[in-house]
């Protein structure tokens, strides 16, 4: 429930996190006062950020690690940068090539933010990585071999990875989560400021959770 703005609301309309707001004639101007409408937006934020998590959370389940992608980290940062990478891939081509980074988005398709605040975000991120390649490597290779002595990765797994130093194979990859014609259009838009900008990302739009 929404403490702040309990008054405006009718228990008997509301089911679970949902509120139902009902606003008498008199009450509208003080209903849409920008604290109210402040304290709205951040409750939906957090919804959406809820759910995004689980949607994250579901990517991981259903890519489990192969010998060409692992999803090695989620909810990335480091000292470098407050800002927090939602999840971090290992890519290749064929098991005799060294994996490369891949920095992933998750994002709703309804999120106005695929509109182009996500493909300067993502682009910052894989600028950031790329400026500290040699770190990631070292910090990931040892993450690996980490996890595969606590056989968190099958037999077939090499005891050891390597990951490729050269900065200008980091890729991003936005994957939205979204069937409807709103997050078909959001993609659209995304994929036109991407080749705009030149920027080194790719779109995925889920329509199974199995990753290209």
């Amino acid at each position: 429930m929404l403490t702040k703005l309990e008054r405006y609301s009718s228990n008997s309309r509301s089911s679970g996190n949902y509120v139902r707001f009902i606003v008498q004639p008199a009450n509208l101007h003080r209903f849409f006062r920008r604290s109210n409408m402040d304290s709205l937006s951040s409750k939906i934020r957090g919804v959406h950020y809820g759910e995004e998590i689980t949607f994250e959370q579901m990517l991981i389940t259903d890519n489990p690690p192969s010998n060409k992608f692992i999803i090695i980290d989620r909810q990335v940062a480091d000292r470098a940068s407050k800002a927090q990478i939602d999840l971090l891939a290992l890519r290749r081509n064929s098991e005799d090539n060294p994996f490369h980074l891949q920095v992933i988005e998750v994002k709703l398709g309804r999120n106005e933010e695929l509109l182009e605040k996500v493909g300067w975000q993502l682009n910052k991120y894989v600028d950031h990585v790329r400026q500290h390649i040699r770190a990631y490597a070292d910090c990931y290779e040892k993450n690996y071999q980490q996890k595969k002595e606590l056989e968190l990765f099958g037999p077939d797994f090499p005891d050891n990875i390597e990951i490729e130093r050269d900065a200008q194979t980091v890729q991003g990859l936005v994957v939205v989560c979204g069937y409807s014609q709103l997050g078909g259009k959001a993609v659209e838009n995304l994929e036109k400021r991407i080749e705009e900008n030149d920027w080194s990302i790719k779109v995925h739009q889920v329509e199974r959770l199995k990753l290209p």
